[in-house]
């Protein structure tokens, strides 16, 4: 009877995201006169610091085929800033970083206002303890901040849960080097949110849907930054969740028209999911045991 409760819980519906996306060969050519300037076939690199040519092609790889991906989505997220070229800003420092508008805390975000991607190289780069190769590439992290800027002219009148959860949801489908996978999401969310809220076993806890489900950008980071440091990553996954929810269910078409209107606004269903959460949460939490996940709803 398990399929019967899946089709009367919403799931069942399958969005028609493209199976896969391979990157084309990196692109990212100096621009002529600038210091530490490149153009990939979508975006434009400034960096602060010199960065090593491999890693560069490899950012503009990932940073390329994540626009296709959200390009290439049946939902119409796609809606980047109108400049000539979206910028991904690589700042040198923490205090850069800040001055720039950044959290300093934060390893990168998406700065609106000033319509850029801001990376925080002290992060962006991490040196993996007793490797004798050099920093790797934070490429979740370029995912979801390079989500929220394709997703710029369409996010903005969106509860932020659905923003970080469509950056997490692109970011879980990221198998590195900008290859996309979407044939089996569920797997690659379950994979995503054990590594980062449940290594070593044991339920994933994640923030109750009432406490996210109305916040829009600037009371959402007022509450990450009131929570630990270790638990800020529940809120993203509680989005993450509620976003695959509306992606692969009954509400995907409701949610489409939501997107086409101009300017874009939420479905009226949004409104409901205060209503809806202690029902819902029970849902997801048996929704996922069935794809080998362990989710429990908390307050922090």
């Amino acid at each position: 009877m398990r399929w019967l409760w899946i089709a009367v819980f919403g799931f069942g519906a399958v969005s028609a995201a493209p199976p896969s996306i391979r990157p084309q060969p990196p692109v990212c050519e100096p621009v002529p006169g600038s210091e530490r300037t490149w153009n990939t076939r979508v975006f434009r690199i400034e960096s602060e610091i010199q960065v090593a040519p491999d890693r560069l092609q490899r950012l503009a790889q990932v940073a390329d085929t994540t626009a296709q991906a959200v390009r290439d989505h049946p939902l119409p997220f796609y809606a980047p800033p109108e400049n000539d070229r979206p910028v991904l800003r690589i700042y040198g420092t923490v205090e850069s970083y800040a001055a720039a508008g950044a959290m300093a805390e934060t390893a990168g975000c998406y700065l609106w206002k000033r319509r850029e991607v801001a990376l925080n190289a002290v992060h962006l780069f991490q040196k993996i303890p007793g490797s004798r190769l050099g920093p790797l590439t934070d490429e979740d992290l370029v995912v979801h901040e390079i989500v929220h800027l394709c997703m710029h002219g369409s996010q903005g009148r969106m509860p932020q849960w659905f923003s970080e959860g469509a950056c997490e949801y692109f970011a879980a489908a990221h198998r590195g080097a900008g290859r996309f996978q979407f044939t089996d999401i569920e797997r690659e969310i379950r994979l995503l949110l054990k590594k980062r809220l449940a290594p070593d076993g044991g339920a994933t806890e994640l923030l109750a849907i009432r406490e996210v489900a109305g916040l829009g950008s600037r009371d959402w980071s007022t509450k990450m930054l009131r929570l630990q440091p270790e638990d800020r990553y529940r809120g993203y996954a509680t989005g993450l969740l509620l976003f695959h929810y509306h992606l692969h269910g009954e509400r995907f078409d409701d949610l489409k028209i939501a997107l086409k209107r101009q300017p874009p606004a939420p479905p009226e269903s949004f409104e409901e999911l205060p209503n809806e959460a202690p029902q819902l949460e029970r849902g997801l939490v048996e929704f996922w045991k069935g794809h080998g996940l362990g989710v429990r709803f908390t307050v922090p």
